[in-house]
C-alpha cells in the first residue's frame, strides 16, 4: 500500500497532554520533549511529525511504501517545509519581533516552471514574541513582518506568499507597523497600535505610491484562520483566549 504522509506542525497546549506521555518523546522522532506545564512553540515541526508518524507506520507495517511531504498552515516553518517540498534559495534577514526584539526571518524564492518567481515569507517570529503577555497589545507591532516582506518584494518576485504565523501571532497593530517598514506610514506608525492611534488620511499619502510599485504583482495572504479584525470573534478577541492579553486589554485596542 501507498501512503502519503502529509502532516503540518502540531502546537501543543499543556492540558492536551496525556499525563503518561508527559516527558517523553515522540517515537522515532528526536523531537522536543513534552513537559506538562510548557508552552512550546511548536511542539513537533512539520519534519518532526513526518519522521514520527512515518516511524511508527514503518514499525507496524514495513511493507508500505510511505511518502512523505511536510505542510505547512502558514504558521511556523512555512520556509523549510516549502525548500523540501521545492526546493529555493534562501534568504536569511534580520528583523524584529512584536516587541521589537531582533531576531532571525528567512525568506525563500522558488521559480516556478514558467520561469516565473514567488518569495515565501515566514512571518511567524516576526508577528511573535518570546513573551507574548509581558507587553501591552496596544505596543505590539508588526514592522518585523514589513522588513520580511520588503526583502521579498527586492528579490524581484512576481509573486509573494506571507506566513502570518498562526494563533502564536502577538502583532496587533492592524498593520500599521508593516506599513511603516514598507514605507507608506510614518516612523511612528512602528510603535504599535497607541502609536498609530493618531494618524489621518494625510499621513499616508505615500500609500498611493506602494499600490503603484506593486502593481502587476500579486501579496498573498496564508493563514489557517479566517478572523475578522474587530469583535467577539476577531482577532482581540482571540488574543484574549489565546492568553496574549486579558479581556480588558482586548477591548482596549478595539477602542
Amino acid at each position: 500500500m501507498h501512503v502519503l504522509v502529509a502532516p503540518g506542525r502540531f502546537d501543543t497546549r499543556p492540558d492536551d497532554v496525556p499525563a503518561a506521555l508527559a516527558g517523553q518523546r515522540p517515537v522515532g522522532s528526536g523531537g522536543p520533549t513534552v513537559r506538562p506545564g510548557s508552552d512550546p512553540w511548536p511542539a513537533l515541526t512539520a519534519h518532526e511529525a513526518v519522521a514520527a508518524i512515518t516511524a511508527g507506520w514503518r514499525a507496524a507495517a514495513p511493507g508500505d511504501a510511505l511518502v512523505p511531504l511536510p505542510l505547512s498552515d502558514g504558521g511556523p516553518g512555512l520556509v523549510d517545509a516549502v525548500r523540501a517540498a521545492r526546493g529555493g534559495d534562501l534568504l536569511s534577514v534580520t528583523t524584529t519581533d512584536a516587541h521589537g526584539a531582533v531576531v532571525p526571518g528567512a525568506v525563500v524564492v522558488v521559480t516556478e516552471p514558467s520561469g516565473s518567481r514567488t518569495a515565501y515569507v515566514d512571518g511567524a517570529l516576526a508577528l511573535g514574541a518570546a513573551e507574548p503577555g509581558s507587553t501591552p497589545a496596544g505596543g505590539t507591532s508588526s514592522a518585523g513582518l514589513g522588513t520580511l516582506v520588503a526583502a521579498a518584494l527586492d528579490t524581484g518576485a512576481g509573486r509573494v506568499v506571507v506566513g502570518l504565523g498562526g494563533r502564536r501571532t502577538v502583532a496587533h497593530d492592524g498593520g500599521a507597523g508593516l506599513l511603516a517598514a514598507l514605507g507608506a506610514a510614518p516612523g511612528t506608525a512602528a510603535g504599535g497600535l497607541d502609536a498609530a492611534a493618531g494618524l489621518t488620511a494625510a499621513d499616508l499619502g505615500a500609500l498611493v505610491d506602494l499600490r503603484t510599485a506593486l502593481a502587476g504583482r500579486d501579496l498573498v495572504a496564508l493563514h489557517a484562520h479566517d478572523l475578522p479584525l474587530l469583535g467577539l470573534g476577531g482577532v482581540s478577541a482571540d488574543l484574549a483566549e489565546a492568553g496574549r492579553t486579558d479581556a480588558a486589554g482586548a477591548q482596549e485596542v478595539e477602542r
